[in-house]
């Protein structure tokens, strides 16, 4: 079964993300839509989408409240979804946006990343700006 994510949580992570990819955007870095070359990032009430700019895009970020094809399944049948940036600029605004999706679902999503905690400072800095709240630990452990 695909995932279906809270509507009223979704619009509110939604405004967070729209808020934080303003801040990242009036920092310097430029957030386009998925293909990473045209447009502007999509956000809704259904889903979130963006990318880095040319060369400085990698994966795109991509969320959406009710599943839909952009999911994979483990051998469990959970579902996912990644994102990797290669540490490139949109990597601060995929993590602050990864902190909101956690605030706002808690225990129904799992956030984890290849790095450490550290990766993860610029993107809980930005979150802290553009929400005013505070972040603890943004990563779910595999030993939780």
């Amino acid at each position: 079964m695909k995932p279906e994510l809270d509507g009223a949580k979704f619009k509110a992570f939604a405004s967070d993300c729209k808020d934080i990819i303003k801040a990242a955007e009036a920092g310097g870095v430029k957030l386009v839509s998925g293909d990473g070359e045209t447009g502007k990032p999509k956000i809704t009430d259904n889903e979130v989408v963006f990318n880095g700019y040319e060369d400085e895009a990698h994966e795109t970020f991509y969320v959406e409240r009710s599943g839909g094809t952009s999911y994979s399944s483990d051998d469990s049948g959970r579902v996912f979804h990644f994102c990797k940036t290669a540490c490139k600029p949109y990597d601060a605004a995929v993590c602050a946006c990864l902190i909101s999706l956690k605030h706002h679902f808690g225990e129904d999503v799992k956030i984890s990343s290849d790095g450490d905690e550290g990766d993860w400072e610029e993107g809980k800095q930005l979150y802290r700006d553009v929400t005013g709240r505070e972040v603890t630990d943004a990563l779910d452990r595999e030993d939780d």
